[in-house]
């Protein structure tokens, strides 16, 4: 068996250590306030489409979500708005974002949207913007579940990212109602501050 030259092993090295740190990505954990303060948009309402595609460079799948909008709790009041997501099918090409989590038709979600360095539509803070409601015996027991993800048990070995629901930020699960209060609040204290600078 032939040698393997050093420097090739220094390589591979060098790449297995190095390519998880350019790959990761830091998120600062945002509390429900600083969520408001950087977004340009709170909406409550339902998807009504998920259309992936190429973006413009033909460098990524994203996907372009509808969300019927019940109210808006921040920014213009409007019938639909629509956001760039990261990943998506197109054709039999599947592109899952780690952390991102896919939406679905008919789901019904609260959302912090901000614009990203393009101008496009995103959720605020990568996913910290999301918030599932999910509905128990009647609609009036909906509640808000913030959605991120979770690699599988270390005991597994599969390295999968799984869907994991996580509660809001004070630790609680919501009813819908209460938080939507709760943002609203926050909402008109944060205008207030920005009017008094």
């Amino acid at each position: 068996m032939k040698p393997v030259p050093f420097y090739l092993v220094y390589l591979s090295f060098l790449i297995a250590l190095l390519t998880p740190a350019a790959l990761a990505v830091a998120v600062v954990p945002l509390d429900l306030t600083q969520l408001v303060e950087a977004s340009d948009e709170i909406v409550h309402g339902t998807v009504t489409a998920v259309v992936s595609h190429w973006n413009e460079d033909h460098t990524q799948i994203v996907t372009d979500v509808h969300v019927g909008v019940h109210e808006a709790l921040l920014g213009e009041s409007q019938d639909e708005v629509v956001f760039v997501h990261p990943g998506g099918v197109v054709g039999a090409l599947r592109v899952e974002v780690a952390g991102a989590g896919a939406f679905r038709t008919d789901q019904e979600v609260v959302l912090f949207l901000s614009p990203d360095g393009q101008g496009q539509r995103r959720i605020t803070g990568l996913t910290q913007g999301r918030f599932d409601v999910e509905v128990e015996a009647t609609p009036a027991a909906r509640k808000v579940v913030r959605t991120v993800t979770e690699r599988g048990p270390a005991d597994s070995g599969d390295g999968l990212v799984r869907p994991a629901a996580a509660r809001p930020p004070e630790g609680e699960v919501e009813r819908l109602e209460a938080f939507l209060i709760r943002v609203r609040v926050i909402v008109v204290k944060v205008e207030r501050e920005e009017e008094r600078r």
